[in-house]
């Protein structure tokens, strides 16, 4: 039984990261065309603000929320940001033919990714207890999810790139 539970509490998050992962059919071209080229010997980290929009509504929770701060939000976005550039210098390397150097970025950018995971672990599994049972969630906890659909996508490229 507990097999089971877990099975379903996975498929629901496999489901929230799928569809929180898609972009729009309007903001997702758009961001595409805004994007400028990196360059290739430096690397240009974005900072960009987490956005914090509405919370989400829903039955009351059954236990209240750990705390999650737009710091905390800020400080998981900003490694995930590092974890990207790195893993594009890591796919940059590796077409160019360097597969021990592009193993090392990619493993770099899993380091980030982890580190990035272990700011929000505790929010990450009363979300994700939230969304299975469709409690109320304050904003950052809806922005939260959001990230973890980065995160996901971006855990994926790494693994794939060869990153340990």
């Amino acid at each position: 039984m507990p097999m089971i539970v877990g099975g379903v509490a996975a498929l629901g998050l496999l489901v929230a990261v799928v569809a929180f992962s898609r972009p729009s059919a309007t903001g997702g071209e758009a961001e595409k065309t805004q994007q400028s080229p990196r360059s290739q010997t430096s690397p240009t980290i974005s900072r960009t603000p987490v956005k914090v929009g509405p919370g989400r509504a829903g039955k009351t929770p059954g236990r209240p929320a750990p705390t999650l701060t737009t710091q905390m939000l800020q400080q998981a976005n900003a490694l995930v940001e590092e974890a990207k550039a790195l893993n594009n210098d890591g796919t940059r390397l590796r077409n160019a033919g360097d597969n021990r150097a592009a193993r090392a970025k990619q493993s770099e950018a899993k380091r980030k990714i982890d580190a990035a995971i272990l700011v929000i672990e505790a929010p990450a599994d009363w979300q994700e207890e939230a969304d299975l049972e469709g409690w109320a969630m304050p904003p950052e906890y809806v922005s939260l999810e959001h990230l973890f659909g980065r995160i996901a996508k971006l855990q994926k490229r790494i693994r794939m790139g060869g990153g340990k």
